[in-house]
């Protein structure tokens, strides 16, 4: 628990600090994206879930060229290997995000910061094989990058991995999501309004 509370102070002091370097909070980069992704449980997850899809939509702030915040909202889904059962969750994240032009066309970056996950099982190990749902507090990191091939568009490949500390449980499950998806420009004039 001692970890969350360092990652969300990190959390905190990086979007102060994008935030107050006297530039209006709209003079950057407002882009929203369209994500499709593929989910790979590990450790536990793993031993009793199978790989499956998700999808995402969210929003990107780039303060300026390298520095911004990132914030989606994912769901996901993973059905047991053996038997009945699933595992699903809605995810929102918040995240800093530090990014490098290497091109043009071409961007990399990486972001890390804290979720909320809400999620419902039906025959898992930590439920005890019952139905339950659930809401907990997690950390992701990743990486990715950005081919820019319209003035407005931009294709997009991320990695993140998820970490939630199961309270009923005294156990954190993981997972990997590989994504392609958008990213388009959202002019900050209309959203000024």
């Amino acid at each position: 628990m001692k970890q969350q509370y360092r990652i969300t102070g990190i959390a905190i002091i990086l979007i102060v600090v994008v935030f107050s370097a006297g530039q209006p909070v709209l003079a950057g980069d407002l882009t929203g994206e369209l994500m499709l992704q593929g989910i790979f449980p590990s450790g536990e997850l793993n031993d009793r879930f199978q790989n499956n899809v998700g999808i995402g939509v969210g929003l990107n702030y780039m303060y300026n060229e390298n520095v911004g915040v990132h914030t989606s909202m994912n769901y996901l889904s993973m059905s047991r290997k053996r038997g009945m059962g699933n595992f699903a969750v809605w995810h929102w994240n918040l995240n800093g995000r530090v990014a490098h032009r290497f091109h043009d066309d071409f961007s990399a970056y990486v972001l890390g910061g804290l979720g909320v996950y809400i999620w419902n099982t039906n025959r898992a190990w930590w439920t005890d094989y019952q139905a339950k749902e659930g809401v907990n507090l997690g950390m992701n990191y990743g990486f990715g990058m950005n081919y820019h091939f319209r003035s407005d568009m931009e294709a997009v490949f991320q990695f993140n991995r998820h970490g939630v500390e199961l309270k009923d449980h005294d156990s954190r499950v993981y997972w990997s999501e590989f994504s392609l998806g958008l990213r388009f420009l959202l002019d900050s004039r209309v959203l000024a309004r």
